[in-house]
C-alpha cells in the first residue's frame, strides 16, 4: 500500500500495527497504484471493501494473503438472502 506523504504512511502503518483487524476501503481505481511512500502489505489486511473486484492478478495475490474482498454486490446478495 502507498501514501502520498511519508508522514501519512507512517501514521497508517502504526494504526495497522495496533489494530486487531485491518479493513481497507478503496475505490477500485486506486488498487494496484503506486505512490511516493510504501507502507504495510496485503498480508497486514483482513478485509478489502471496494466498488468493483480487482483484476485477476491482484485478486489472486489478495487470496494468497487471506484478504477477504467485498463489493456492493456482496452486500446486495446478503440482503436478498435475508428476505
Amino acid at each position: 500500500m502507498f501514501a502520498v506523504y511519508e508522514e501519512e504512511g507512517r501514521v497508517k502503518e502504526r494504526m495497522m500495527e495496533q489494530a486487531s483487524q485491518v479493513i481497507v476501503l478503496a475505490d477500485h481505481s486506486k488498487l494496484g497504484k503506486r505512490n511516493y511512500y510504501r507502507f504495510g502489505s496485503w498480508s497486514d489486511v483482513d478485509l478489502l471493501i471496494t466498488d468493483e473486484l480487482p483484476d485477476a492478478k491482484l485478486l489472486e495475490e489478495l487470496q494468497q494473503h487471506g484478504v477477504e474482498v467485498l463489493t456492493p454486490s456482496d452486500f446486495r446478495k446478503k440482503e436478498l438472502d435475508e428476505e
